[in-house]
Parts: structure tokens; sequence; C-alpha cells
């Protein structure tokens, strides 16, 4: 599974950044905190920047996980063919 090591990293250390950098974002690069930022346009640039074109997880630091649900038919990623 893509970025295995940077999820469980940011899971295993949520409690601590949520004590000090809530609603700031960090970037993770396999095991280690690459940084802190107070938006996401400014975590990813300075996180592909330190890493080159390495993958990173970009995260914002929340209690809970935001939810997003987009149907792949609404969004035109699947189509299915129409039977009149």
């Amino acid at each position: 599974m893509p970025l295995e090591k940077e999820r469980a990293w940011f899971e295993q250390h949520r409690a601590e950044l949520l004590e000090q950098h809530e609603g700031r974002w960090v970037v993770v690069h396999g095991e280690t905190l690459v940084g802190i930022w107070d938006n996401l346009e400014q975590a990813y640039i300075e996180g592909v920047r330190a890493t080159g074109q390495e993958e990173i997880l970009v995260r914002q630091v929340t209690r809970i996980d935001p939810t997003f649900s987009a149907p792949a038919l609404t969004l035109g990623i699947l189509r299915a063919p129409l039977y009149l």
C-alpha cells in the first residue's frame, strides 16, 4: 500500500502533534517528519523541495480524519453504458 510507513508514523505521533500543532500541516517521508507548515500549499511545496520527487504524505493535524465521498459515476471516473 502506498505511503504505508508515512501513515503509520502519522498515527503513532498524532497525539503529540495535536498538542502543539493542531490545524497545521505536516509532511512525512518514510518515518521522518520533514516539517510543519501553516497551510497546505506551503507544506506541499516545501515537502517536494526537501525530498525531490519522492512520495510524501501531506496531512493536516486533526482529531478526526475528514471523510471524502465522491461517486465514481458522478465524477466521470467510471462510465457505464446506457441501455434504453
